[in-house]
């Protein structure tokens, strides 16, 4: 009886700050959307989303305990199927591509309330199950149940609990057994926490890991791959913080771009599901109910557009006889749409990746340990090096003893290693080369490559969207280190037949540096294509922004190389192009990649992991450079940088405020040379000039041109699709413009010139002219109203005449650090009764 629900959702929002972010939580009472009730159905205990290559007709597949049943509905409600069962069923799972009788099939498992694990295909033709073997567990009752595609060896898994109170968990590694059907290697057992009924298991197959909820006591994470026979737990959440009640049921989880996205748990003590942050340390991020659901056992959530009323993702929650589907978007969360589609991930479609990269690291100290415990919790699926991997011989002692998960074709004294190689090292002048070559394969067997360098002292490899490119610094290297050598020129030639996104080079020794005199290897690499530079040597993290070829594009060097050696003091004055440096404590870069944009992040080992630096670069932009003038400022062809040499000018955009509540954080270190003061440059539709597509703050020179915050020409849009915009340039105290038509923008940045003529700019008279023939903003509008009238004078320049200067106070209108009569006299009242014509 399928019946769709029409209510309104009642929420409640509340302020939460996680580290240094803020984000907009949610108390949501969603109404559900859809009920599954077949009349057959007794208890549909558990639930999964199996997703068709037309997402719209993708099924909900119910397991239901009651009835002994597993029963297929349509996202309409529409009963499509029910296979009667011997015996009650347990939890079940979906998962895509097993390889099965030489042909990709999905596949659906669950467990039976004796020690048996069913599994069924697909037919996406009638989107019906077929049997497809079993096998018997070596727990007496299977309870819980849940499978995983490993993305690092492309295995599948099934992992079960028992019924029994002990918290027993078995791994299974599924395979073909010849005859068509899905047989089952056992591959470990161990306790889940401290023991206890454990029920609700899910597993992440983009980070690898293992969540598996022990009812009255917490969610425990773990290595999903069976590379521990006993592997320890990580807390997630504990039974009594932030509204986690026992009984602890379904858990799942809602997939989104770089490691983001959502792990939900069914509090059935409590009635409701939180939410928890997937990306570790998992913090708490909301609670929320669905109307009518009590007493809920499983749960399922994806993100995939399934079209109609879940078009921004689907949540199941289990309500005895019946599931109850909510829309995800109504919790308020933002939905990922877009990022993850469960039919194409795994290792062979990967669309993005997450690593860290190290240097200076092979110390076999506390610092070294403490900085493995950091890329531990940050979950990456491989890591980096910029050398100096070992000071010392002993390769294994002071790499394997902290790494060794990662090390594919491991012979260490340190566990077993990993199947698939994930550590990928440069060499450092520190490294002994014979047991550098001796203890790494590199870049491992089965790793994608171009396999050209025929060495492992320099040589490629790629993982997702990026192509890595290790090169070896060090002077002794045979094939040599200037830009003509033979590495220089395979190099070269690497990065022009790479197709990659993204393609990042990494080495020791720096190109540029505040540190240590050894700037080599100043190779073209922006010429030769590459997205990034990563190096070590200089015991310090930095960021510095070159653009060597002069084409407005940034090529981000960084070094990071504060993995456990003695940090080193930065010299002065800094390298030309830096952005940010940082050298208070030891840590790790972390690097989000997708198909779309990179963000390259440090976090120190403050705190157990702080923040300390981001950026982010997208694949698509658009770069606008524009030319404009203020009037307060401009003196003879040029503006008056008083307020930035004085040091008045605010190192965050000023704009968060109304009248423009700009969100963006936008921020530098120190406010560069030639700066007049922040702009806020919006783009408008040019189906319709007052519709805002994006907007972002920049720095405005003497020269009127635009200055973006990593120091590049014009104003980079991230992320925008190049086109036709209409350009808008907004400042603190003076009126407004728009281009008089909407403009082709790229990111190539062509030059708009609003100075030459007063017809640039939209409207009637929206500028002023300030010389022969020059143009530019019109100042006075004290309140930013897009209007200079008596207010301006009344309500703001004569509250702040006279007072000491600061940057809020709007109506220092010429820019002279002082508040007098000149600004009211010489710039507001000549502009008396104008207005902004940005419609």
């Amino acid at each position: 009886m399928p019946r769709f629900i029409g209510r309104s959702v009642r929420t409640a929002f509340v302020w939460f700050f996680f580290g240094a972010g803020m984000f907009l939580s949610a108390q949501t009472n969603l109404p559900y959307a859809l009920e599954l009730d077949d009349p057959a159905a007794g208890d549909q205990d558990d639930m999964c989303i199996w997703i068709h290559p037309q997402p719209a007709q993708s099924t909900i597949i119910a397991s239901d305990k009651g009835s002994d049943k597993v029963i297929v509905y349509d996202l309409q409600g529409n009963t499509l199927q029910i296979i009667p069962l011997p015996s009650a069923s347990r939890n079940i799972d979906v998962r895509y591509n097993f390889p099965l009788s030489g042909q990709p099939v999905d596949i659906v498992g669950f467990g039976m309330d004796v020690n048996q694990i069913l599994f069924y295909t697909v037919d996406p033709a009638t989107r019906e199950l077929n049997p497809a073997g079993s096998f018997s567990s070596q727990l007496d009752d299977v309870y819980g149940f849940a499978l995983y595609h490993s993305p690092f060896d492309g295995k599948y898994y099934a992992m079960v609990s028992n019924n029994s109170g002990s918290g027993q968990i078995e791994q299974w590694e599924l395979v073909d057994n010849g005859n068509g059907a899905i047989a089952g290697i056992h591959k470990r057992t161990w306790t889940n926490g401290a023991g206890g009924l454990t029920e609700g298991l899910v597993a992440d197959d983009e980070t690898g890991k293992f969540y598996a909820a022990s009812e009255d006591h917490a969610i425990y994470k773990y290595d999903a791959d069976p590379l521990d026979p006993t592997p320890s737990p990580t807390l997630v959440a504990s039974v009594g913080q932030n509204g986690l009640s026992a009984d602890i049921e379904g858990i799942t989880i809602y997939y989104a771009a770089n490691g983001e996205g959502y792990l939900i748990a069914s509090s059935q003590g409590s009635d409701d599901f939180i939410i928890y942050q997937r990306k570790p340390p998992h913090n708490y991020v909301m609670t929320f109910t669905v109307q009518s659901a009590n007493g809920t056992d499983g749960i399922d959530v994806t993100n995939v557009n399934l079209g109609g009323v879940f078009s921004g993702g689907l949540f199941l929650a289990h309500d005895g006889s019946r599931i109850l589907g909510a829309k995800f978007a109504d919790t308020g969360l933002p939905p990922d749409t877009a990022y993850w589609n469960p039919r194409s991930g795994g290792i062979s479609g990967a669309s993005t990746v997450t690593f860290a990269a190290i240097g200076d690291y092979g110390e076999d100290n506390e610092p070294e340990q403490a900085v493995a415990d950091l890329i531990d919790m940050l979950e990456v699926d491989f890591i980096i090096t910029t050398g100096d991997n070992s000071y010392g011989n002993d390769f294994d002692q002071r790499v394997g003893q902290y790494y060794s998960n990662y090390i594919g074709n491991y012979q260490g004294n340190y566990g077993s290693g990993s199947p698939v190689n994930r550590f990928f090292p440069s060499l450092g002048n520190h490294d002994n080369l014979t047991n550098y070559l001796a203890f790494f394969t590199l870049p491992g067997e089965n790793i994608p490559t171009s396999n050209t360098s025929a060495n492992e002292r320099y040589y490629d490899f790629i993982r997702g969207p990026v192509h890595f490119f290790a090169i070896n610094s060090c002077t002794d290297e045979p094939d040599g280190i200037s830009s003509a050598s033979a590495q220089a020129q395979w190099l070269q030639a690497q990065l022009a037949a790479s197709n990659a996104p993204w393609k990042i080079v990494h080495l020791h020794h720096p190109p540029y540096s505040s540190g240590k005199d050894e700037e080599i290897m100043c190779w073209p690499f922006e010429d030769w294509g590459a997205s990034a530079v990563l190096a070590g040597h200089h015991h310090s993290y930095q960021r510095i922004h070159r653009d060597d070829n002069g084409d407005g594009a940034i090529l981000p060097y960084f070094v990071t190389g504060l993995g456990g050696a003695d940090i080193n003091n930065f010299s002065t004055p800094t390298a030309p192009g830096t952005m940010f440096q940082y050298n208070a404590d030891y840590g790790t870069m972390l690097i989000f990649a997708s198909e779309d944009s990179i963000t390259f992040q440090f976090y120190s080992i403050t705190n157990g992991g702080s923040l300390i630096d981001s950026f982010t670069m997208a694949k698509f932009s658009v770069l606008v450079k524009a030319k404009v003038f203020l009037e307060g400022p401009f003196v003879s062809n040029s503006m008056s940088t008083y307020l930035s040499n004085a040091g008045l000018l605010p190192l965050g955009q000023p704009f968060n405020a109304a009248p423009w509540n700009y969100s963006g954080t936008e921020s530098v270190s120190s406010v560069p040379d030639g700066v007049v003061d922040w702009v806020l440059i919006k783009l408008r539709s040019a189906a319709s000039a007052a519709s805002e597509v994006a907007a972002r703050a920049a720095f405005l020179k003497n020269d009127g041109t635009l200055m973006d915050i990593d120091g590049g020409s014009g104003a980079r849009f991230p992320g925008l699709t190049p086109g036709n915009y209409y350009l808008v340039i907004c400042h603190r105290n003076h009126l407004a413009i728009m281009s008089n038509s909407a403009q082709a923008l790229d990111a190539s940045g062509a030059l708009y010139d609003f100075t030459t003529a007063q017809e640039q700019a939209y409207g009637f008279n929206p500028m002023k002219e300030l010389a022969g023939g020059i143009f530019g903003m019109i100042a006075g509008d004290g309140n930013a109203d897009g209007e200079i009238n008596d207010v301006d004078k009344d309500a703001i320049w004569r509250f702040q005449n006279g007072t000491a200067y600061h940057y809020s106070k709007f109506a220092d209108f010429n820019f002279d650090g002082g508040i007098d009569v000149l600004d009211m006299n010489l710039k507001w009242r000549p502009n008396l009764n104008r207005s902004t014509q940005v419609p």
